[in-house]
């Protein structure tokens, strides 16, 4: 009697890099099942590694076979550091206040990456505690130490330098509506995951995200005039 496969298997794959004193290791999951898998859990340590859930639910060898493929062959190959350490700073008058991705933070002004690579994005939180002058220049830097996929240790160094304007039409010339978008869905996620909720309040987080999202792309400028606050 021929057997018939059994398609329900988590692949890992572990990339690991190592350092005089410990292991450093990034982990991405590849969930190949035909039935119910609880993402949410399997989710954690990829998301603390610095790593990725591939999801495939429910996963079919003919449809998904070569999506599978060429996923787990670019997670490969493509260029990435590991041992990666990143930290975000600004001018005075702004602070940081709080990272969003995947990544391990083991003290307040730094995150750890055992792996960084080209698919991968770090939303940073800003807040300003002091009064910031009209017309006046602020900085942001970012600094990303990491070790290349042929040992040799770099640091790369990014900052930008911005305009203060207290005018909404200069404001909107150069707003990202679709990074504000994603971050408030990401601040709202974190907190929805971290507090009991039910799913009626989870369909209006839903509703209200995408109610906000059109009145901006169609209104901004009357949105804000209105007296509405993000």
């Amino acid at each position: 009697m021929r057997q018939e496969p059994n398609h329900n298997i988590i692949f890992p794959i572990n990339l690991i890099t190592y350092t005089s004193t410990d292991v450093l290791k990034s982990e991405h999951v590849f969930l190949t099942a035909e039935s119910y898998i609880d993402i949410a859990s399997i989710s954690v340590v990829p998301r603390t590694t610095g790593g990725q859930v591939y999801n495939y639910l429910p996963f079919s060898a003919l449809s998904d076979t070569a999506k599978l493929y060429n996923d787990l062959r670019w997670n490969i190959i493509r260029p990435q550091g590991f041992e990666a350490v990143m930290r975000a700073r600004c001018s005075q008058g702004i602070q940081v206040q709080e990272y969003h991705g995947n990544f391990c933070k083991r003290i307040p002004t730094d995150i750890d990456l055992p792996a960084i690579d080209c698919d991968k994005a770090i939303m940073v939180s800003l807040k300003h505690d002091d009064k910031l002058p009209d017309g006046s220049e602020f900085a942001f830097q970012r600094a990303l130490l990491y070790t290349t996929m042929y040992g040799q240790r770099r640091i790369r160094v990014t900052t930008l330098s911005l305009s203060v304007t207290s005018m909404l039409s200069s404001l909107f010339r150069v707003a990202d509506l679709d990074a504000q978008f994603t971050s408030m869905l990401k601040q709202g996620m974190h907190r929805f995951l971290k507090a009991p909720c039910s799913y009626f309040l989870w369909d209006r987080i839903v509703s209200f995200t995408w109610s906000l999202q059109l009145r901006l792309a169609v209104h901004p400028l009357h949105f804000f005039k209105s007296g509405n606050k993000l």
